[in-house]
């Protein structure tokens, strides 16, 4: 507030005239932290018409149609796409510190000829990192993406999106297959991670306009060949730190 009695956005430096800044939105003043603000933040992630849940239920349902609708129109009521990735991961990571549920299957793929190669600490690394790992396969994929369907218009950045929110769903349906095995000691947990790629290839061919026989085509070529690339450059990277420094 100046000597005049206006008072000014403490972000944006303009005049406030009521309870809220009309240039940024920031309110003029905040409210101090406590239980009721923290059952409210709760309840927000929570909301089936906004957050968490509505984000998941949406991309359950109709995929491709949630995200673009993102892109193109309303960006307020999913949560988003890179906190979303991160959250999944999160909570994939959570359940099988608990429950351990893929320790058989990541066993069984150990060579012992690299097991003193860097390529197998990437791969632990990779295996620890769901996170930082689901983006950077989102990252290798996105090229081959914008490159198969380039016709769509939309750019590496949207492609992105699209993968985060794909990516995420399927690390929840791995999870949940993951859940019964080790709660069960049923042998689904690979059945679940075939359902969340197949689940990544529905939800891109559907994103994209054009024959749907062709678009989930081009889709499983994506996946396909940003797997292959990560693999081959994580691959490339350990054999060179194995000749480096050892």
């Amino acid at each position: 507030m100046d000597s005049k009695g206006a008072v000014f956005c403490k972000y944006c430096k303009e005049e406030i005239s009521g309870n809220f800044c009309s240039n940024c939105g920031q309110p003029l003043s905040l409210n101090r932290i406590d239980g009721k603000y923290i059952l409210t933040e709760v309840s927000r992630v929570l909301n089936f018409d906004r957050g968490f849940l509505y984000t998941v239920k949406r991309l359950l349902i109709k995929p491709g149609e949630t995200v673009r609708d993102f892109l193109e129109n309303d960006r307020r009521r999913l949560v988003k796409p890179v906190v979303f990735l991160l959250f999944c991961s999160v909570i994939y990571a959570l359940v099988q510190q608990w429950l351990h549920f893929e320790d058989t299957y990541y066993a069984s793929t150990q060579n012992e000829q690299l097991k003193d190669s860097y390529i197998l600490v990437l791969s632990d690394w990779m295996r620890n990192h769901y996170g930082f790992t689901n983006i950077i396969m989102a990252i290798f994929m996105a090229p081959w993406l914008r490159w198969f369907y380039k016709k769509a218009g939309y750019n590496i950045y949207e492609n992105l999106i699209l993968l985060f929110f794909l990516m995420g769903m399927g690390m929840l349906i791995a999870t949940l297959f993951g859940m019964v095995e080790g709660i069960f000691n049923l042998p689904v947990f690979i059945a679940g991670t075939t359902i969340a790629i197949a689940y990544s290839i529905w939800g891109i061919g559907q994103f994209f306009p054009g024959r749907r026989w062709v678009a989930y085509l081009k889709a499983t070529l994506v996946y396909a060949m940003g797997y292959l690339s990560i693999v081959v450059v994580f691959a490339i990277i350990g054999i060179l730190l194995d000749i480096v420094l050892k």
